[in-house]
């Protein structure tokens, strides 16, 4: 379907690429180097090692994110809905902490 808008928006989109160029994110790239290595079960012991309050917010959001997935997917469920929550505390925005502190109960009980 044509959209008479979408011009605009594509104009729009550019132009906040220009402005704002996206920044790189240490910590989601850690795991990713981590997962193509094969290494991914030291993600939690690299995890510790980064200093956090160097950390910006979306690197600090994607830590406790990641800290509380590496509890879960080890069956740690207390210890990663613990994780969870305090992440939830330091990111009340975060979609995607809000989205797994909503399914690790679901999962576990």
């Amino acid at each position: 379907m044509w959209n008479p808008f979408r011009k605009k928006d594509q104009e729009r989109e550019k132009e906040a690429r220009k402005q704002s160029p996206q920044q790189s994110n240490r910590v989601d790239e850690l795991a990713n180097a981590l997962e193509r290595e094969g290494r991914a079960g030291e993600l939690e012991h690299q995890l510790k090692k980064l200093n956090f309050p160097s950390l910006s917010p979306a690197e600090q959001e994607s830590w406790w994110h990641l800290y509380g997935i590496v509890a879960f997917q080890e069956g740690r469920d207390a210890e990663a809905l613990s994780r969870f929550k305090e992440g939830h505390k330091q990111f009340p925005e975060s979609v995607l902490i809000r989205f797994s502190l909503a399914w690790i109960p679901m999962l576990v009980y």
